[in-house]
Parts: C-alpha cells; sequence; structure tokens
C-alpha cells in the first residue's frame, strides 16, 4: 500500500486526502467528489470495526466511530508524511502504533 505513497517523486502521498487541498470555486464537484469517498472509506473502516465487535475481536464497548475516525486520521497523516518525503520504513512504522489500540 505504501509503495505508491512514496515512490514516484513529486507525487508523494495519496490523491484522495492531498487532491484539493484548498479547493477553488471551479474546482468544487472535484472536492464534493473526493470528500464524498474519504467519507466512504470511513464507512468501510467503520464497517469493518463493527464486524470486529459482533467476531469478538474488540470489546463491545468499543466506541467504533471514533475508532473509525482515528484509523481515517491516521492514513492521512501517512500521506501527509509521504508527501513530506518519508520513506516507505517510515510510514511502515506508524501501522503498529495505531494497531496497538485495538489489540486486546
Amino acid at each position: 500500500m505504501f509503495s505508491g505513497y512514496c515512490h514516484v517523486k513529486p507525487f508523494w502521498g495519496c490523491l484522495l486526502v492531498l487532491g484539493i487541498m484548498n479547493h477553488l470555486k471551479e474546482n468544487e464537484d472535484v472536492y464534493i467528489y473526493l470528500k464524498t469517498v474519504r467519507q466512504n472509506t470511513r464507512a468501510l473502516i467503520l464497517a469493518r470495526l463493527e464486524k470486529s465487535v459482533i467476531d469478538g475481536e474488540i470489546p463491545a464497548d468499543t466506541d467504533v466511530g471514533k475508532l473509525a475516525s482515528y484509523f481515517l486520521g491516521i492514513i492521512q497523516v501517512i500521506s501527509f508524511q509521504a508527501r513530506d518525503g518519508a520513506s516507505r520504513n517510515e510510514l511502515m512504522s506508524l501501522i503498529p502504533p495505531a494497531m496497538a489500540i485495538i489489540t486486546p
């Protein structure tokens, strides 16, 4: 996954996160589209976390809504760090602390 984030200069990062940082009126349609895709990504994360609760992988009292937002934030942080030139190893090092939150 992260190879695409940090492989080709100067296009580091994720288009969905960085594509329209400061949208202009003439780019409103693109901004709305990318925002919708980001919201859909959060919904997919949320659905997976809800399944994890049902399957007993994470505690039943987990606030999966907040956790979904957290993981989406981690994805966004990874994209920004890739944009700043972080290596694949640096990006991969962000995953274990994030996953530790849901590791029993």
